[in-house]
């Protein structure tokens, strides 16, 4: 799959134009193209994964509890998705952290 799309964009006029040359810009830029590219399709697989799976679970569950379970996986995806402050209050703990090589904590 990967080569085929890098087939199709090597045959581009624009891919050649911008992103054909062998510096060091232009690969990062042709990088950062296959990474857009594979990320949207990521994401429509992902659509489309639960375009399927909703009306399986709704036809396989009743009404009922299909929304106790749309309700419950909601809730766990909002903490998810808020963090609560965690991720950058550990980041930033941890760069201020200072370990000698034996992994033991210096003074400041």
């Amino acid at each position: 799959m990967i080569g085929l799309l890098k087939n199709i964009l090597n045959s581009n006029y624009f891919f050649k134009k911008y992103f054909g040359a062998d510096d060091r810009g232009t690969f990062r830029n042709r990088r950062l193209l296959y990474t857009i590219i594979s990320s949207f399709g990521a994401r429509g697989v992902n659509i489309s994964i639960s375009l399927v799976s909703i009306p399986l679970t709704y036809n396989y569950l009743n009404a009922d509890r299909f929304g106790i379970m749309m309700t419950i996986i909601s809730v766990f995806a909002s903490f998810g998705f808020a963090d609560l402050g965690l991720g950058f209050g550990l980041q930033s703990r941890w760069a201020e952290l200072k370990l000698d090589e034996k992994g033991n904590k210096l003074r400041k």
